[in-house]
């Protein structure tokens, strides 16, 4: 039989540098095959398709280059007997012994947890290579190359150890293998029929903790059982394991779907109950009919280990279809059951669509913090992002037709952080919800389209939040009608608080009056250099300061309006509103009364500022009066403008009175 040497003749030498006694021993004729296995028997084979068939078995990053090259060189001069044996020694190392290498279509496991087709022939001095083919089938994914381990008593699970058939042979087979292990080693079939639950899982517990991988080729692996990954803090706790497929993008073979059918139950997919993971290149599905609680599930082991999290999420999509009835909740849940310390988790370019829920659910734990979403998409569901507690960051994400709000904030815990990211077709950008507080939330370089925000404008709704910083965003609307009532609303009603803190800077603006104090809140509001998107394109006047403002008509004072206007002039009777701040009163053509407002308890106008100046030349005198029941600076109840430039700076107290802090 002629077999290819290699591509040089260094390489042979480097082969040959020392050469052993090895047989490679046809399968057709080999002694030891028992005869009920003849099937599996095969023609005479080259030993150049024997390489084939090793390199093609064996993961393609295991090959030595020499073997690839023998398989390459187009020179048919043969290799000597044991100068091919030493080949096949240099990429299945061992001691230098003889080798039987037998080719075999498939190896079934029987009832007796046995080989039926490669069965133990090694002795106390060899070591036998079986190349089998598949698993149940020739093709089936679960083709490899077997080294017989005499003596080797231990360890058995049906795919990368194997027991022999025979009693009189005591050892094992071993599969050659590197890095990965392959679900369909394990009996998993890919075909979206069979129920894979069982052979992934037994693919996972074959892991060794700390350095596992498991692998899902391209395919569709029904599953009616939760997939767990799970460190208890023993020594078989599973920890820093890989689980990957070839890809959640794309269609047909490319794309490894993990699809859930299991209409009774309400359990995640995959629990992941461990730290330092990695999930990546999965297509998270629901079956028609069925309902699971969350695609992945990240908390903690019921017993063992304090920490949990650091793991990596990447190249995920999450797809539920509430229409059809295949109901997944959240494609996303992190510390439902409030363990600590569920912390540090990495989300990388995922993609959550149609859940029933939220896309992502930020749970229980006041020390589920730290999370981190890159390039992450976030759609058709009614909330992108439920924070119960602890803290996230978002870069570079885009939340698109979510019927609630983009983002659900609750419980305090360090910063949230939302740059670069964009939204569209959004009822609500930001909700808070807390009965107290809620995290202080950073929108930092942003474009966030209003065309679908709510009917009340409220695109951010901070009823008990903050403090609320936002910064170089655009907040656009494409279609005219509505853009008109956008606005930020804030507030903080906590009878001990001193009101939240709206901090805006840079942003552009789809109307004039994008800010609204929330009735019977209180906030400390900073403005510098904001656009506002009028027909005439003007600038915001700068604001630093603190404030407290009243509510207007029931929605409340819009912050641009109080507190951002040119001066205005008045030459007769009026009363002062939520729209004036600095005055010029004109009394050429009489004397005349400016009425204050009333500043008594809960009116909503503690801190508001009125700055009043006669510019008229006249005699005639101009009375500002404060409202009944009122002072201005008590016990007076009024203040008289009598000449030119004469002058009045007032602040209302709430508390029924108005000071004056300025005047001549």
């Amino acid at each position: 039989m002629a077999v290819r040497k290699s591509a040089s003749a260094t390489t042979k030498e480097k082969l040959m540098s020392n050469p052993t006694n090895m047989k490679v021993i046809d399968p057709s004729t080999d002694p030891t095959e028992s005869s009920g296995a003849a099937s599996a028997h095969q023609p005479d084979v080259s030993r150049r398709d024997l390489v084939a068939s090793i390199l093609g078995a064996a993961a393609a990053g295991a090959a030595l280059p020499e073997l690839s090259a023998c398989l390459a060189n187009s020179d048919e001069s043969a290799y000597s007997e044991e100068e091919f044996g030493t080949l096949i020694k240099a990429f299945i190392p061992g001691t230098s012994v003889r080798w039987v290498v037998r080719w075999v279509n498939r190896y079934d496991i029987v009832a007796s947890n046995s080989l039926r087709v490669i069965k133990g022939s090694g002795t106390a001095t060899g070591r036998n290579v079986a190349i089998a083919r598949g698993r149940a089938s020739v093709g089936d994914g679960g083709q490899g190359v077997f080294i017989w381990h005499h003596g080797v008593t231990t360890g058995h699970d049906g795919a990368t150890i194997i027991v022999p058939d025979s009693p009189n042979n005591t050892g094992r087979w071993i599969r050659l293998y590197e890095r990965a292990l392959n679900v369909k080693w394990f009996g998993a079939k890919g075909d979206g029929i069979a129920d894979d639950s069982a052979s992934i899982q037994a693919a996972i517990n074959a892991t060794p903790s700390g350095s596992g991988s498991v692998y899902l080729p391209g395919g569709t692996y029904r599953i009616g059982s939760p997939l767990l990954i799970t460190d208890d803090g023993s020594s078989n706790g599973k920890r820093a394991i890989q689980l990957f497929g070839s890809g959640a993008r794309g269609g047909g073979s490319i794309v490894t779907y993990l699809l859930w059918s299991n209409p009774a139950s309400l359990e995640p997919m995959l629990k992941l109950y461990s730290s330092y993971c990695v999930i990546e290149g999965i297509h998270f599905l629901v079956a028609e009919g069925s309902h699971t609680v969350a695609g992945i599930d990240v908390d903690k082991n019921p017993t063992g280990a304090i920490y949990w999290g650091s793991h990596t999420l990447k190249n995920l999509q999450f797809t539920g279809n509430v229409g059809s009835g295949a109901l997944m909740d959240y494609g996303l849940r992190i510390s439902h059951t409030a363990v600590s310390n569920v912390e540090n988790l990495i989300v990388d370019t995922c993609n959550f669509h149609s859940q029933s829920a939220a896309c992502v659910k930020i749970g229980f734990s006041y020390n589920a913090k730290h999370h981190v979403f890159k390039s992450c998409g976030f759609g058709q569901s009614p909330i992108g992002i439920e924070q119960l507690n602890g803290s996230f960051q978002c870069h570079d994400c885009d939340f698109s037709h979510l019927s609630d709000s983009a983002l659900v904030i609750n419980v305090p815990l360090d910063n949230t952080i939302i740059q670069n990211s964009q939204s569209e077709g959004c009822n609500r950008l930001l909700r808070t919800v807390a009965t107290r507080f809620a995290s202080p939330v950073v929108f930092i370089s942003g474009r966030f389209d209003i065309t679908s925000m709510n009917a009340d404008g409220r695109f951010i709704y901070c009823p008990m939040g903050g403090p609320l910083t936002i910064i170089g965003c655009a907040f656009e609307s494409y279609v005219a009608p509505g853009a008109a009532d956008f606005r930020i609303a804030v507030g903080h009603a906590w009878s001990s608080s001193e009101g939240t803190t709206f901090i805006s800077i840079g942003n552009t603006f789809p109307n004039t009056t994008p800010y609204e104090l929330l009735p019977g809140t209180k906030c400390h509001f900073y403005s510098l250099g904001n656009m506002m998107a009028a027909v005439d394109t003007k600038m915001i006047p700068d604001l630093i300061g603190n404030g407290v403002w009243d509510p207007n008509q029931g929605g409340g004072l819009r912050l641009g309006q109080a507190l951002s206007l040119p001066a205005r002039v008045i030459t007769a009777a009026a009363t002062l509103g939520v729209a004036d701040c600095v005055v010029q009163v004109n009394a050429s053509s009489g004397a005349f009364t400016l009425q204050l407002p009333t500043a008594s308890v809960g009116s909503g106008t503690d801190g508001r500022m009125y700055i009043v100046k006669k510019i008229d030349g006249s005699g005639n005198t101009v009375t500002v009066q404060a409202a009944a029941g009122n002072t201005l600076e008590a016990p007076a109840t009024s203040y008289q403008l009598t000449t030119m430039n004469k002058y009045i700076s007032i602040v209302s107290t709430g508390q029924g009175n108005w000071m004056i802090v300025g005047a001549n």
